[in-house]
């Protein structure tokens, strides 16, 4: 029995549990409880009454406040049988496994048991706030008292009533075709085959062993025995029931779409539920790296179940499938999924916290270097996505990079070493220099090399913002330098003193007679060539590689920003 509106306060389950408690431990944190024996009439069986006070912060409590309000429960305890035996209606309510009395919420509001001190977690705050709505301030907590005819059957028969002790069970009488209803064929349980039983002991909080004898008398005083025998009576596992013994907040009706069971048979229910345990339990397993867990039978979910669904749905939080979608899957493959996409998020994170340090100017430009510097890594290490990335040794040297860069970190990018020996040339620096000049330098001078190769041959121009060199550029200056090659009076291996004297031919082309300084270059042409026009178009045919597709004053203009973004280093 429990007090008058009780049970819109709490679960039965909590009743259950409070009982349990109670039965083999007399008092407890926020309760203290009194019974007595009592004898069944008929049989002789002895049976016992219970009355658990629940509510009172027992640890602030006297020995004498202790003995107090176990004297006044005593009392009441002894008017249990009147009220059992002559008050209660047994034909009206004595099928209900609980019977709602308004005597026992008067008891609570006893004097003594107002001014005691309360244990106020007893309740969750939504249940506190509806007790103090309905009753009043400064009596909530107390008016949790329970009161038990526990493990007393109370039924009417020949005017007399009898108590049945079902701690008594004998082994054949135990419904294992009724708790086989809702467990898979293969955890089906017998007086043979106990072996799923160590789950339910574990879901009830039995105390005893499933191989002591009086396991099943204590799975069958348990609150979780009346649960499932209702469940099968009523055939009534659903979304709610199914969550039954979860204590802790979740969102496992969302993510593990269990609405769906409405749709199936009980037993297809059973499997699938059992089922989705089982594979939460296996892709736990396969994210921990944990052996083999044990697998599960009955179709409850619990708390191990919502943590563990907790855990997966944080290190699946970026993935586009529901948790349910992810457990359909081979659990190795979607850990392999997800550390790739956890290896490439680090890379992503690196690379941008890389492109930061360098200070190459605008958010939009920083990004665009980051795609730029992954092109370029999927380049040299041979992949065709980033996520292949992770593989790519080349990462290393990367991750190693500093606000200051050397000059052959600069030219990492570059395969042969002619080619990264003659970019230390072009800029002074030896390859163990620090570069200690902004690398938007560098930036600048790739992106004068572009041009310049654009308006040679007719092209556009690629936009960089990445500050290393790459195979690209290094091809870029050897075209350049092939062309210098082709103008016979230039005599010089120096790409950049190749480029000044081209940009002063191409300036000279323009004027009536050459400068005496490039006279001093041309000396012999004007023994084959005796008037200026016919040094022009000697000059014209010599510089033609780099002014047939674009206009001189274009090409010079190019050159120019080629030689000041190369100066800049040089001379700074």
């Amino acid at each position: 029995m429990v007090p008058e509106h009780f049970l819109e306060l709490t679960s039965r389950r909590e009743v259950g549990e409070r009982l349990s408690a109670a039965i083999s431990q007399p008092e407890g944190d926020d309760y203290i409880a009194v019974s007595k024996t009592v004898e069944q009439m008929g049989s002789g069986r002895q049976g016992h009454e219970i009355l658990i006070l629940v509510g009172l912060d027992v640890k602030q409590l006297s020995e004498n406040a202790r003995k107090k309000v176990r004297s006044k429960l005593v009392d009441y305890l002894s008017q249990l049988e009147t009220l059992v035996t002559q008050t209660i209606d047994w034909e009206k309510s004595g099928s209900d496994l609980f019977v709602q009395r308004r005597e026992l919420e008067e008891w609570g509001q006893n004097s003594l048991f107002r001014h005691l001190p309360l244990k106020k977690s007893v309740m969750t705050p939504a249940k506190e706030y509806f007790v103090l709505k309905k009753i009043g301030v400064g009596i909530a907590t107390l008016l949790l008292v329970l009161s038990f005819v526990s493990y007393l059957i109370m039924q009417p028969e020949e005017n007399h009533i009898e108590s049945t002790d079902v701690r008594i069970v004998e082994q054949d009488k135990f419904p294992y075709d009724k708790y086989n209803r809702l467990l898979p064929q293969h955890c089906s349980i017998s007086p043979e085959n106990r072996e799923a039983l160590a789950e339910l002991s574990t879901l009830c909080q039995i105390s005893k062993k499933i191989e002591h004898p009086d396991f099943l008398t204590a799975l069958r005083e348990s609150y979780c025995h009346n649960f499932f025998l209702k469940i099968e009576e009523i055939d009534n596992l659903n979304e709610e029931t199914v969550l039954e013994f979860v204590t802790v907040g979740h969102n496992l009706q969302t993510e593990l779409e269990l609405d769906r069971l409405t749709d199936y048979s009980l037993g297809e229910r059973v499997f699938s539920v059992v089922d989705i345990r089982n594979k939460l339990r296996a892709l736990y397993k396969a994210f921990n790296h944990e052996s083999q867990m044990n697998k599960v039978c009955l179709p409850f979910f619990t708390d191990e179940d919502v943590e563990m669904a907790s855990y997966l749905e944080t290190v699946l939080k970026k993935g586009e499938k529901t948790l349910i979608a992810y457990l359909a899957l081979d659990p190795k493959k979607v850990v392999l999924e997800v550390e790739r996409d956890r290896k490439k998020e680090n890379l992503e994170d690196k690379l941008k916290s890389l492109i930061n340090q360098w200070e190459l100017g605008s958010p939009t430009k920083q990004e665009k270097a980051k795609q730029e510097l992954e092109q370029q890594l999927l380049k040299v290490c041979g992949k065709n996505n980033t996520s292949e990335l992770i593989q790519c040794v080349q990462i290393e040297q990367v991750e190693a990079y500093q606000t200051e860069l050397k000059m052959s970190q600069i030219v990492v990018f570059i395969s042969k070493e002619e080619d990264k020996r003659q970019i230390y040339g072009l800029l002074g620096f030896d390859k163990n220099d620090y570069f200690d000049h902004k690398l938007s330098a560098i930036v600048a001078i790739r992106q004068a090399l572009r041009e310049l190769d654009a308006a040679i041959n007719g092209t556009e121009p690629q936009p960089v913002y990445l500050p290393l060199f790459s195979n690209e550029d290094a091809r870029m200056i050897n075209r350049l330098k092939e062309g210098i090659k082709k103008v016979e009076i230039i005599k010089t291996e120096n790409l950049l003193e190749g480029l000044q004297k081209i940009r002063e031919m191409g300036q000279e082309m323009v004027k009536e007679m050459p400068k005496r300084e490039l006279m001093t270059q041309v000396n012999r042409l004007f023994s084959e060539y005796q008037y200026p026009e016919e040094i022009k178009n000697y000059l014209s045919q010599q510089l033609k590689v780099f002014y047939e597709k674009s206009s001189r004053s274009v090409i010079n203009n190019k050159i120019n920003r080629l030689i000041k973004s190369i100066e800049a280093v040089r001379y700074p």
